[in-house]
């Protein structure tokens, strides 16, 4: 989704938020990426060692497998890690300020806030993302079935 915002609003700055579980199940999204070279992308991914959703298990990451380095060899060529929240926000704002793709692999502690849950299900976020680029862009992405049901077929 990221990618296809990046490549859409070349004028906006995106960044994506990542999971090492995550990026591990889908590593072809590197390649992909990589192979677009959006200027505006920052790909962020936040490395805690496990697949916190399944109770703890441990990712390839508490391994020998460093991300970092699978996305400069998918073409990355601003790909970092970082250990503290300081060299977090230097590359962050770097980032930020560049005309260029990023990565940035943050190694964080294992566990999660107390957060309470979203007050939206999956489908309103959704809509309230798009019509939020809608406004912001003065488009029109989504439009009512309604008003394509009294549209003429082409034959």
């Amino acid at each position: 989704m990221a990618l296809g915002l990046a490549l859409a609003l070349p004028h906006r700055k995106v960044a994506a938020f990542d999971g090492d579980g995550s990026l591990l199940l889908n590593l072809g999204s590197l390649a992909t990426i990589a192979n677009q070279q959006p200027k505006n992308l920052i790909h962020v991914v936040f490395d805690n060692e496990c697949y916190e959703s399944s109770r703890g298990a441990p990712t390839a990451t508490a391994g020998r497998t460093d991300l970092t380095a699978i996305a400069r060899g998918a073409g990355f060529a601003n790909a970092v890690t970082v250990n503290t929240v300081s060299d977090f926000a230097t590359e962050f704002l770097r980032a930020l300020k560049a005309d260029d793709l990023y990565f940035i692999l943050a190694k964080v502690e294992v566990g999660a806030g107390d957060v309470p849950a979203a007050a939206l299900d999956s489908a309103e976020n959704k809509y309230l993302f798009v019509r939020y680029i809608e406004k912001s862009e003065n488009l029109k992405i989504l439009t009512s079935t309604l008003s394509r049901a009294s549209e003429p077929r082409a034959r």
